[in-house]
Order: C-alpha cells, then sequence, then structure tokens
C-alpha cells in the first residue's frame, strides 16, 4: 500500500491535493515504475519500509471502499484509481492471493479456546452490569444543581 496520509479534518484542498498526488504515481505505475520504490517514498505507513508490504490481510481487515478495490484486483495488479480512506489516499497491489481454507483444531485450539473465554467473560460482565443496574437504581440529588437559564432570561444569582 501506498498511503499518502491527510488528517481527516483537514480542508478538502488538502484532499483534493492528495488526491492528485496519488493519480500521479498511478501514472508512474502505468509508466513501470516500482511500486515498492514509490511506496518507499511516498508513503507514510508503517508498511513504507517494506516497499509497502503489508503482508497477508484476511478478507474484512481493511475498510471497506480498500476492501472492494482490493477485491477487484489480480496478482500483480494495482488500483487504477486512488482510494479515500479515513487517513488519507491509498493506492493499493495485490501481490498474491491465497484461498481462505480450515486449520485442524490442533492448530487452533488454543485460539479458540481464548476467544470463547473472552466471549463467555464479555458475557458475565454484561450481564452483572445488568444486574447491578437493575437492583441498584441511580437516584440523583438535584437540590445542589444550579437553576437552568430561560430563553431569553438569565438564571438567578446565587
Amino acid at each position: 500500500m501506498i498511503l499518502l496520509k491527510v488528517d481527516p479534518s483537514s480542508p478538502q484542498a488538502k484532499w483534493d491535493a492528495a488526491m492528485e498526488e496519488a493519480k500521479k504515481i498511478t501514472v508512474r505505475l502505468k509508466g513501470g515504475t516500482d511500486f515498492a520504490e514509490l511506496a518507499k517514498l511516498h508513503s507514510g505507513d508503517p508498511s513504507a519500509d517494506k516497499g509497502g508490504d503489508m503482508g497477508y490481510i484476511h478478507h474484512g481487515m481493511l475498510p471497506e471502499p480498500a476492501q472492494k478495490a482490493v477485491d477487484k484486483l489480480k496478482a500483480g495488479e494495482y488500483t487504477a484509481e486512488p482510494v479515500p480512506l479515513l487517513e488519507g489516499v491509498a493506492v493499493f497491489k495485490l501481490q498474491q492471493r491465497k484461498s481462505p481454507a480450515l486449520n485442524k483444531l490442533d492448530v487452533v485450539r488454543e485460539r479458540a479456546k481464548d476467544l470463547y473465554l473472552r466471549d463467555k467473560g464479555e458475557e458475565a460482565w454484561n450481564t452483572l452490569l445488568a444486574k447491578l443496574r437493575k437492583d441498584n437504581p441511580v437516584k440523583l440529588d438535584e437540590s445542589r444543581f444550579l437553576p437552568l437559564a430561560k430563553a431569553g432570561g438569565s438564571a438567578p444569582a446565587r
């Protein structure tokens, strides 16, 4: 991935500039420039040091716009158009696609156990919170609150 970082609260002009720069990068890619070199030069993602290599990404791990763009790619292809994301504008290249495969239980037993225990713990915690809230209703003593100001007037001073 080549990520041109843009702060989410940046003005539209910054987003437009990042989009234009990403388009120039895709033109360079079409011209034969190496993706990894461009990632090292331009990307603000932690994967930049590795030429943009993010390793294997499971389906659903990327934000939806990125996932949709990557799903359309074949091995060796990159996104023809830059992809706007929450943290900036990205260009993706698909190195390889692996078919999903089930692992044997012996391989995933500990992970499955940890996930099961986490889910059961979360369920127990939520049940306890619900019971505590039901058994111990909260009542606020509003006698020490300042009075609310009425529309068009002011609250009396104390």
